[in-house]
């Protein structure tokens, strides 16, 4: 807090702040609706501090105006599973894009709930597009790469290993 006072020691505890620009637009932004968060990222000051000004100051925060949610009809066709899910999918990245690691979290869980439920549904048909053929089953890597099992081919000693061959003297 500065003093109006050109002095210090003329300052007193009681003495009114000299008028920052800075807070003054901080204020202004957050009593037209603006969040705390937007406030941080954009005027760069601590959400701490902000709350700290804010509860001195006594600034009162006016709710923004909440949309109005669209009538839910009941006897609309339900998507596709596969398309529930995928919508899903890109909430949850977005979630995390935005650090959101709660919201995140919660669009995971309904991302399981949707995969099994696509797992069990029939593969949609309904608009005429012709079912996704299954990929091939492979049961073992070695039907496809018959070297992959080379036993030849030891992988270097992990430190243990290096640490007890260095004890017997056989070391690297």
């Amino acid at each position: 807090m500065t003093c109006v006072t050109a002095t210090p020691e003329t300052c007193d505890a009681g003495s009114p702040p000299q008028p920052d620009p800075l807070w003054d637009a901080v204020r202004d932004a957050y009593l037209a609706g603006a969040t705390v968060a937007s406030l941080r990222e954009d005027f760069g000051i601590p959400s701490s501090t902000f709350y700290k000004r804010a509860g001195r100051e006594g600034w009162l925060h006016r709710p923004r105006a909440v949309p109005e949610a669209e009538a839910l009809d009941l006897d609309a066709p339900v998507a596709d599973p596969s398309v529930m899910l995928e919508l899903a999918w890109r909430r949850l990245t977005h979630a995390l894009d935005q650090g959101r690691s709660a919201d995140a979290l919660r669009w995971l869980r309904i991302h399981d709930g949707l995969k099994a439920l696509a797992a069990a549904a029939p593969a949609a048909t309904s608009q005429g597009a012709p079912a996704r053929p299954s990929p091939p089953t492979v049961e073992r890597v070695e039907t496809i790469f018959p070297d992959s099992t080379a036993s030849s081919v030891r992988p270097p000693p992990n430190r243990a290993e290096r640490r007890r061959l260095a004890r017997l003297g056989g070391g690297p």
